[in-house]
């Protein structure tokens, strides 16, 4: 089974732009990488997805209750790993753009009961439709309103065009996301916090943000395969 490490953060944190620097990086450490990024919006489940953020349909997403729209978002990934299982099989990394973590934290910040959501999106996805639970998750934590100057530089894109989406043009939901994801980072074993703005809110070049990212999941790496060692000992 693949080690799977889950880039995470608001919209527009730099996720797309790190995941393919994290790819760089571990394939000229020599290591077997493959990244998949959700939603796939060209999917079966993800076209649904994309409609619903760009409000082009009579359901929106902003109207949709939190289960319903982590159903959508859990089909979606469910599809693409049945569908790719050799990617999945692999012995090396395969890079998540989003996963689990972006419905619990999106949905569960939407509802008025998060911590039920919380737990009924992790049984959805991992016990019910059987995805395999992350090695690692990386949190980028970037403020919203930085964030938000990178969500409208993104430019034309398949599922919205040039504009933003629902989600991302709610910066109410985007800064509670984002307190929601330095708490779960700072509680949830299997992740960790890569700050992308320094001390005094200057955002960190994409290659020290890398660095970080880099360190943690070679550390995470190293850290399982010893486990795994002395298991077999």
């Amino acid at each position: 089974m693949a080690f799977l490490v889950c880039i995470e953060g608001i919209d527009g944190s730099g996720k797309s732009t790190q995941s393919a620097l994290l790819q760089e990086n571990l394939l000229s450490a020599g290591f077997q990488v493959c990244v998949r990024s959700y939603p796939v919006y060209s999917s079966f489940f993800g076209r649904v997805i994309g409609e619903a953020l760009a409000a082009d349909t009579e359901v929106s997403a902003a109207a949709q209750d939190p289960r319903s729209m982590a159903l959508w978002y859990g089909m979606d990934r469910w599809l693409d790993f049945h569908s790719n299982p050799d990617v999945f099989a692999t012995r090396g990394f395969v890079i998540l753009n989003r996963y689990t973590l972006s419905s619990i934290v999106y949905q569960s910040t939407r509802s008025s009961t998060p911590h039920q959501i919380s737990n009924w999106i992790e049984e959805l996805e991992h016990n019910i439709l059987g995805l395999p639970k992350p090695n690692l998750y990386i949190i980028l934590n970037t403020h919203h309103c930085e964030a938000m100057s990178k969500v409208l530089e993104k430019g034309v894109r398949d599922y919205i065009g040039n504009k933003s989406d629902i989600y991302e043009q709610d910066q109410d939901l985007q800064e509670r996301a984002r307190e929601m994801y330095v708490y779960l980072g700072r509680s949830l074993p299997n992740a960790n916090i890569v700050e992308c703005q320094d001390s005094a809110g200057r955002m960190l070049s994409p290659d020290l943000i890398a660095n970080d990212v880099l360190a943690s999941v070679l550390k995470a790496y190293q850290l399982a395969h010893v486990r795994s060692d002395g298991e077999r000992l």
